[in-house]
């Protein structure tokens, strides 16, 4: 079989260092983006490792892990998980605004399950009133539609410019009311002074 002959980014331009007894039968081919990548050439096998790159990806492999157990406790109204994930966590991770994948942020699953005191545990660490980049919906519409006017009332108090945010069908969170008879919800609404349009957070 080929020899394998190691390259790795932290010697560059130090040259190769064998690698014995490596069976040749390897696939040369990366197997995912996870994993070092691999190269052939001529009559080797060449082992590419770049640390700096794989040891990202294992951040964000832990970054969207914390994240989607922070989604799950958010939903549940598991504040004390919250807390203690967030207390662990990187300040590079800055987790309560993370979106991955066209996820649901952490406020607007807290909003959607009417948890009062993760909502507002949230807010207090910073999060941002992030509308979801297809449907448009915002944590203060899912709320109205699911009748949370208490959280209603919380993210008003934060985030007044989200009344005026519309879906992507063009409704407002009047609309969400109405459609499942939240009358607390809707009268609550029908009261509340629309403020001005101001600048309104986007997931990407």
């Amino acid at each position: 079989g080929r020899p394998w002959l190691l390259y790795s980014g932290r010697d560059a331009g130090r040259g190769f260092t064998k690698i014995p007894d490596i069976p040749a039968c390897v696939d040369p081919k990366p197997k995912s983006i996870y994993l070092p990548t691999y190269h052939y050439l001529s009559n080797y096998h060449y082992l590419f490792i770049f640390p700096d790159i794989v040891l990202f990806d294992r951040q964000e492999q832990d970054k969207q892990k914390h994240f989607y157990h922070l989604l799950d406790a958010s939903a549940a109204g598991d504040l004390n998980t919250i807390k203690n994930i967030c207390a662990s966590e990187s300040p590079s991770l800055n987790l309560v605004n993370f979106v991955p994948n066209g996820s649901s942020s952490l406020l607007f699953k807290a909003s959607e399950h009417g948890q009062r005191e993760v909502v507002k545990f949230l807010i207090e660490k910073g999060a941002a009133a992030v509308i979801h980049p297809v449907t448009k919906y915002s944590p203060l519409y899912i709320a109205a539609y699911n009748g949370k006017k208490e959280i209603v009332e919380i993210l008003l108090k934060k985030f007044p410019e989200l009344i005026n945010v519309q879906t992507v069908e063009k409704w407002l969170p009047l609309h969400a009311a109405c459609f499942n008879a939240h009358s607390g919800v809707l009268e609550f609404l029908l009261k509340y002074k629309y403020p001005e349009v101001r600048g309104i957070f986007m997931a990407q």
